[in-house]
């Protein structure tokens, strides 16, 4: 039975703190490899040497129009292949400019020098630490060795999903008229394709023999643009091809013979059908599509507005749609699932308070790995940009704003987001199955109650209408940060739209834009400037906070509590610059004054004191919680739900306000030692289970 307060006997209980010690628990050994395994990879594995083939595709010249199709400006009509600052991405040698052919191109990376950003071979050679060498070459004529594109017939190739399969056939179908029947393709077929996990396919240089007769990666660059009208394959209306797609869908595709054996396209590779961006963009759709290839890297980061079991998600950083805009770096846990790295301190609630050392994340591939506490299979994860002069830390795009001024570049310290995609490397899943939206950043300046105040067209923002809101409060559990994706009901049709599924919305409608404007202060906060931890201390009594993931039950209108835990992570800087992290899964204590909102429980065996004289507030959210109007509000009333043991200590004071609801379970405890107040307002309720322990000072109040 529960019961609504209405007098409490004191009783007293005392507890002792534990004192913390310093282990170094750095994890230096690469594990026994047993399948299945991530770094085996799904196409290939992602160590030693591949070596992709590169195909430019054109149409015909008959087909085209110039006065229609030569609106491409990293692609003119009258160019073979794309041209990148006014410079063909062919090189005088007819190599691709963009990518390595030989390995001792390798040796000469400078990590400092901006244009290396051009380069996707250095790109995966230091993502990789020097484990993996993925080469690019373009086709060549069989006799004059010159760089060539593919030129096809458009014609009547279907503007439907089906016409990408015939623009396969006619691709190698040209390809099969250039080249010799018996055309030596070896240096492409070096591994044994698609290990799916099972075993290290990788392997080290080149072999001159086939290896299984099938190329081991087909890249497939189209000269396109959906939105011709007329299209060069005659639809008056444009055609619905998908802007990238993984795999190349040429399997059964005939590319040469060899003694009368089948040599196959392969279907291992990637597709663009709008290769028409800057040659970063263009990168980063490669680099997203190859994750998928490689590990089933799921959505993450906003990419294809995916949200998959969330309300909510956010930009960030790794290989999913950040490479040109937002950061150049793949993050740690990809590195880790992908093999590249080792998890240098991987830190779980059994070592109770520890204390590590954390170097630079890509000169040192350090990274820090904590296991959260109440919840399964969710990681706080820590990088420590320490190397200044890394280029990757930064973005070759988004530089100068319109008036030509520089924005801000990204500060060294310390980036954390939490995870919840895969917690080993036997955990293995296909493309789209697992992880969607697997990565929450921790947001150096926190997370806030923004409100919807309107659009407006900006010059600066190249004359887009741009989304403005207004900070109300800081609201670390239920609020936004300046690097998520605004939900709202844009369109005010009682419902947040969610036109997606794990592949994501694509083109799609959803009630979700970037923010662009908050207070009135033009700019651009999504490309994250303000990412790095600035605080001392984080825990989940901090802003930006450590929770949980929250699923979305977009049928019951529910979202999923925040489950409050002892965790903290502090940290200092070295003399060396190197970052000192104290963890400590024993520090349940608010030591500032803090807002909590929305749905949130204080599990059993969770320890939470609010510390002498800080006020602890429970209010309602101004940031949507519900994909449905209830009472004509997107917003549910906040609770806390108590299984475990709520401290107040002398003069803290607990307001519960705003028609929140304060719920003490059975066998869970309270005590409020001298001075402490548990005040009621605006219809806020507090429920005592008649099994809640009581331990309540004589001078301890709870008033309305």
């Amino acid at each position: 039975m529960k019961l609504i307060y209405s007098a409490i006997l004191p009783i007293f209980m005392a507890c002792a703190s534990p004192k913390a010690s310093f282990q170094d628990v750095s994890t230096t050994s690469t594990p026994k490899k047993e399948a299945p395994n991530s770094t085996f990879g799904k196409y290939f594995t992602p160590q030693g040497d591949l070596r992709a083939l590169v195909i430019y595709v054109n149409y015909e010249d008959e087909y085209l129009d110039k006065a229609v199709h030569d609106d491409l400006l990293h692609w003119p009509i009258e160019e073979e292949f794309p041209v990148h600052y006014g410079k063909s991405v062919i090189d005088n040698n007819q190599n691709l400019s963009w990518g390595f052919q030989e390995k001792e191109e390798f040796e000469t990376i400078d990590l400092t020098d901006f244009s290396t950003f051009e380069n996707l071979s250095a790109y995966y050679y230091t993502m990789s630490s020097g484990k993996f060498r993925l080469y690019f070459e373009t086709l060549k004529h069989p006799e004059s060795k010159k760089a060539i594109s593919i030129k096809i017939s458009p014609e009547e190739i279907p503007s439907s999903a089906a016409g990408r399969g015939e623009l396969n056939k006619r691709v190698f179908q040209k390809i099969r008229e250039i080249y010799p029947e018996d055309y030596d393709w070896s240096r492409f077929d070096n591994i044994q394709n698609s290990p799916n996990y099972q075993k290290d396919a990788s392997v080290e240089g080149n072999t001159n023999s086939y290896e299984d007769h099938q190329l081991d990666f087909v890249i497939l660059l189209f000269r396109n643009w959906n939105s011709w009208k007329p299209h060069p394959n005659g639809s008056k209306t444009g055609v619905g091809w998908r802007k990238a797609i993984m795999g190349t869908g040429a399997g059964n595709e005939i590319i040469a013979y060899q003694n009368n054996q089948p040599i196959y396209a392969g279907n291992n590779g990637v597709r663009i059908f709008l290769t028409q961006r800057n040659l970063f963009q263009n990168h980063e759709l490669l680099i997203h599509e190859i994750a998928h290839g490689m590990i089933s890297m799921p959505h993450i980061n906003t990419a294809n507005r995916a949200e998959g079991d969330y309300l909510f998600y956010n930009y960030g950083w790794g290989m999913m749609d950040t490479y040109s805009n937002q950061f150049g770096t793949a993050n740690a846990w990809e590195r880790w699932y992908a093999g590249w790295t080792e998890i240098t301190h991987d830190i779980k609630p059994s070592d109770k308070k520890i204390t590590v050392e954390l170097d630079d994340y890509l000169s040192k591939d350090h990274s820090i790995r904590i296991q959260l506490p109440q919840v399964k299979d969710q990681y706080l994860w820590l990088e420590h940009r320490k190397d200044t002069t890394a280029i990757y830390y930064q973005r070759p795009l988004r530089r100068k704003d319109r008036y030509g001024n520089a924005h801000p570049k990204h500060q060294p310290g310390l980036y954390a987001f939490l995870e919840k995609m895969a917690p080993s490397r036997a955990t293995t899943f296909g493309t789209n199955v697992q992880g969607t939206n697997g990565m929450k950043v921790l947001y150096g300046k926190g997370n806030y109650d923004y409100t919807f105040q309107g659009f407006e067209k900006r010059y600066y923002a190249w004359d887009n209408e741009v989304l403005q809101v207004k900070n109300e409060e800081a609201n670390a559990y239920a609020g936004h940060h300046e690097a998520m994706l605004f939900r709202y009901d844009f369109n005010q049709n009682g419902t947040i739209e969610r036109k997606t599924n794990s592949n994501g919305a694509g083109g799609l409608y959803t009630d979700t834009q970037a923010i662009f404007e908050i207070d009135g202060k033009k700019g651009f906060p999504f490309y994250m400037f303000n990412t790095p931890i600035q605080l001392k201390k984080i825990s989940a009594f901090s802003n930006p906070a450590i929770t949980n993931f929250q699923k979305m039950d977009w049928k019951t209108n529910e979202l999923a509590p925040v489950i409050l835990h002892s965790l903290s992570v502090e940290q200092q800087k070295l003399p060396n610059g190197n970052l000192q992290l104290k963890i400590n899964y024993q520090d349940g204590k608010i030591e500032e004054n803090f807002r909590m909102a929305g749905p949130i429980i204080l599990p059993a065996g969770e320890v939470i004191q609010l510390t002498k004289g800080k006020e602890l507030l429970l209010n309602k959210s101004k940031t949507i919680n519900r994909v449905k109007e209830e009472n004509a509000s997107f917003i549910a009333n906040s609770y806390l739900k108590v299984e475990g043991e709520l401290v107040l200590e002398e003069n803290a004071v607990f307001v519960i306000d705003e028609e929140s609801q304060v719920s003490f379970e059975a066998n869970s405890k309270l005590v409020m030692k001298k001075g402490a107040k548990i005040i009621l307002k605006n219809k806020a309720e507090l429920i005592l289970d008649e099994a809640t322990e009581l331990d309540l000072h004589p001078k301890a109040s709870i008033k309305e």
